[in-house]
């Protein structure tokens, strides 16, 4: 169901090497995978998982702007629940009648993303909903169309992408409010860290570390 107000939440793409802590983003790379989804028609497009009964697939990338240094683009995906067609009731009488809806159909909904990439990161703006597409799943996606792409392009298959979420002014009040943290990884240049040893590592060396965070009931 529509509604007016509707929750954006800020995020991060990033590629990340295998095997290695090397964090970066490559505009050309990222915009020639989603050319690749949208150059599949409808079928091959569709990521269906029937343990949760939805169906998603990337609808259109609509770019506002390419360079070699920065893209912004508008990305769409469409997804349905289905398997779940239960009777029609009435709010005159409050009689019900049967669907005429398929098992396997679903009704469509829409997830909107602004994206603004540059060499480093990616900015991902998200539409939050609960019938959507969440953050997890676009990645997941994305990262299984990535394979493909490496496959059918005989590219090298040395990295995945990766999501963060992007800290705003009310981070700390986020944080506080989680309710299941277990773990979490923190990236820092070591400039900031201020050890002792941290000239042994290159200048621009990224460091990273486990923070452990207490699981609140």
């Amino acid at each position: 169901m529509s509604t007016e107000s509707r929750k954006l939440t800020f995020y991060n793409f990033q590629f990340k090497k295998f095997r290695k802590s090397i964090l970066y983003f490559d505009n050309k790379q990222f915009k020639n995978l989603i050319d690749f989804i949208l150059s599949k028609n409808e079928v091959e497009r569709l990521d269906k998982k029937d343990s949760e009964n939805k169906a998603i697939s990337l609808e259109l990338c609509d770019y506002d702007k390419i360079s070699e240094k920065e893209i912004i683009a508008k990305v769409v995906f469409k997804s349905c629940k289905y398997n779940h067609s239960p009777n029609y009731m009435s709010s005159i009488d409050g009689s019900e009648r049967k669907s005429g809806k398929k098992n396997y159909e679903g009704e469509k909904e829409k997830t909107h993303i602004y994206i603004k990439a540059k060499s480093d990161e990616a900015m991902v703006l998200l539409e939050e909903r609960r019938s959507g597409v969440s953050i997890g799943k676009i990645v997941k996606y994305l990262n299984k169309w990535l394979k493909k792409y490496f496959e059918e392009t005989n590219t090298k298959n040395d990295y995945k992408i990766i999501y963060g979420l992007y800290p705003s002014k009310s981070f700390i009040e986020y944080l506080n409010g989680m309710k299941t943290i277990n773990i979490a990884e923190l990236y820092t240049h070591k400039k900031i860290l201020g050890s002792e040893t941290m000239n042994l590592l290159d200048r621009e060396a990224v460091s990273y570390t486990h923070l452990t965070l207490p699981t609140k009931a």
